[in-house]
């Protein structure tokens, strides 16, 4: 009986209900960027802390006069200490400097004249105007992030200007990819008719890069017992399997076979996609299996099309653009198209056979076409995925 394919939009959704996140550790905020918060940050300080100076200028008390006595300075990191000789007193003050309790408005230094004892300004501006409030922006006790969020640098800004020198994170699960094939040998060796050098294991280091996570590599034959031997040392030592080839219905794809024996969970075989048909994804416990297509470009679409869905917990950035071409295609499944997005519109290369690598290397954006679309016009709306 022949197998039922999901559709793309029900495997995205499928992975998105599995987490990798189980394990956590107390890190520096500088470490924790490229990792997820295991615990919510709520702020233990206002943001501003105190009144401070938008500007280079001068602190005043706003009054209906343009000439004040100037008695002093205030630069960023100094305390605002200065008494107010008069009504009509000013200070220097610098951008984020703390503003002095007496003064309710900042003049920019442009619209002044001054010398040693007085200030002049040119014109006046609203009261209020150019200081930052204490706790305009963040205020202490506030949520500012959930548990499961990702910490990029803006996010470790943040958590880094209210005090917070180290953070609990989920820690990052530890990964091994098997690149399974008889044909496969890794350049420098000597070839013979039918082997072909290995392009996978580059991909899969550059993916792990990417996504900030160490990916161990292993080299296997297409031998059962040498597949199941790899298996079962890396469900020993990872969190995530990632293997390459042996996942189709042929007769050295043992992969299948092999997580039933080891009672691995399917949680899909299949997607009606092209290229990338035979994608797999399974877990026992804790362990995450996934098994790719051996043609280099199965491998690269399958790792940014779903495999970096689980790791990052989201998709990759999509937009819609105008089509660069048309052409035509037979229609039964979503495909996906290596293309390059330029001047507001997209390139699609048309080569979509799996083995063609180089034209992955031109590529910043996969384009996908729905499963009963034959035709794609010039300028035509197309679904497009941001390759990082």
């Amino acid at each position: 009986m022949k197998k039922k394919l999901i559709e793309v939009a029900e495997a995205k959704s499928l992975i998105l209900k599995e987490s990798w996140l189980h394990a956590t550790e107390e890190v520096s905020i500088q470490k924790a960027i490229g990792k997820f918060l295991a615990e919510p940050i709520f702020s233990e300080m206002d943001l501003p802390p105190f009144h401070s100076s938008a500007m280079d200028g001068f602190a005043i008390h706003l009054q209906e006069t343009t000439e004040y006595n100037l008695v002093g300075e205030i630069a960023a990191g100094t305390c605002s200490m200065l008494e107010l000789n008069s009504s009509n007193s000013a200070c220097r003050i610098f951008t984020g400097a703390p503003v002095p309790d007496w003064a309710d408005t900042v003049i920019m230094q442009e619209w002044a004249n001054w010398d040693h004892h007085k200030v002049t300004f040119h014109q006046l501006p609203p009261r209020g105007a150019n200081i930052r409030l204490k706790g305009s922006h963040v205020q202490k006790g506030q949520l500012l992030f959930q548990d499961q969020t990702y910490i990029n640098g803006a996010v470790a800004a943040t958590i880094s200007g209210i005090g917070k020198a180290t953070v609990k994170v989920y820690r990052s699960p530890k990964v091994t990819a098997i690149v399974t094939g008889n044909e496969v040998i890794q350049p420098g060796e000597i070839t013979n008719n039918g082997q072909i050098f290995d392009s996978n294991i580059p991909l899969l280091l550059d993916f792990g890069q990417k996504i900030g996570m160490e990916v161990t590599v292993e080299s296997a034959k297409d031998n059962e017992k040498e597949i199941r031997e790899k298996i079962v040392k890396a469900m020993e030592s990872s969190d995530v399997i990632l293997a390459t080839g042996g996942v189709s219905v042929g007769d050295y794809d043992f992969i299948p076979e092999i997580l039933k024996q080891l009672e691995f969970e399917i949680i899909f075989h299949g997607v009606a996609q092209k290229p990338g048909k035979p994608l797999l994804f399974a877990k026992k416990n804790n362990v995450y299996f996934w098994g790719l297509p051996g043609n280099p470009i199965s491998v690269a679409h399958g790792l940014w099309m779903f495999v970096y869905d689980f790791f990052q917990r989201t998709t990759l950035t999509e937009v819609t653009l105008p089509s660069a071409i048309s052409f035509n295609r037979k229609p039964g499944l979503t495909q996906f198209f290596r293309a390059k997005t330029e001047k507001n519109c997209v390139s699609i290369i048309k080569n979509s056979d799996s083995h063609h690598i180089y034209s992955m290397s031109n590529a910043n954006a996969l384009v996908e076409i729905p499963a009963q679309q034959a035709c794609i016009e010039i300028g035509e709306l197309v679904k497009t995925w941001i390759l990082p």
